[in-house]
């Protein structure tokens, strides 16, 4: 079995405090601490700075954290694959998406894999594009729905191509009568997801030539949409 301190590293990182892993790992606080120390004296160097925000992981720890998190996935594959030779089909799926995926696809997705797999567990994390793959490279979640560009070593299967739209106010019409020019964006705001503006978003905008001065930013597609419509 692996060492608890490598899954108390992990959950700590995750949850962001010492106190969040502890009751994800149902021990106590004091067991986190103690488990993080014993593995921080088995290394020789400092894996986390604590402060009142948090913790934050140190250079070394930054190093270490793909590795241990690799290992604990390392186990849960084998004890996967020794359920699966006993005939049983169990073990836990991580996934891993942005907002409108997880309301347009995830639903449809999840409902027929628990009918065909009853036994798997599934665990879904709602996050920003760039953050799911800086997760799944990390080995946090199994796989995840996310948008291009995707720089990091993984493995890439092609979903959907879909076509990037301008949503505007009722009243909004076309210099051309059907679609958004280059005119049409010069005296416009737009209003968008901070965290993964520099994706395909940016590269349309820039295409539009649609400066810096005129993007407000907002948290989530629906108070987008929102704000827009009124």
């Amino acid at each position: 079995m692996v060492s608890f301190s490598y899954r108390a590293f992990v959950t700590v990182i995750n949850e962001g405090s010492f106190h969040h892993a502890a009751q994800a790992l149902d021990v106590t606080p004091s067991a986190i601490s103690h488990s993080i120390d014993k593995l921080e004296k088995q290394m020789g160097f400092s894996l986390l700075i604590r402060n009142r925000s948090g913790v934050n992981l140190t250079a070394n720890g930054k190093l270490v954290l793909p590795i241990i998190q690799e290992i604990l996935n390392n186990e849960n594959r084998l004890t996967q694959e020794a359920d699966n030779i006993k005939g049983l089909t169990a073990g836990t799926v991580k996934l891993g998406a942005f907002s409108s995926a997880c309301i347009s696809w995830l639903p449809g997705i999840v409902h027929k894999f628990r009918e065909r797999y009853q036994n798997i567990k599934i665990e879904v994390t709602q996050s920003s594009f760039n953050n799911i793959t800086t997760q799944a490279h990390q080995g946090n979640i199994d796989l995840g729905f996310t948008c291009q560009p995707i720089n990091e070593n993984l493995v890439k299967v092609l979903l959907v191509q879909d076509q990037i739209y301008c949503l505007t106010p009722k009243g909004f019409v076309p210099q051309n009568g059907h679609s958004i020019t280059i005119e049409d964006t010069q005296n416009e705001h737009f209003i968008l997801q901070k965290s993964d503006y520099d994706g395909d978003t940016k590269k349309v905008l820039d295409a539009y030539q649609v400066q810096t001065n005129s993007i407000q930013f907002s948290i989530d597609d629906q108070s987008i949409i929102a704000m827009v419509e009124a």
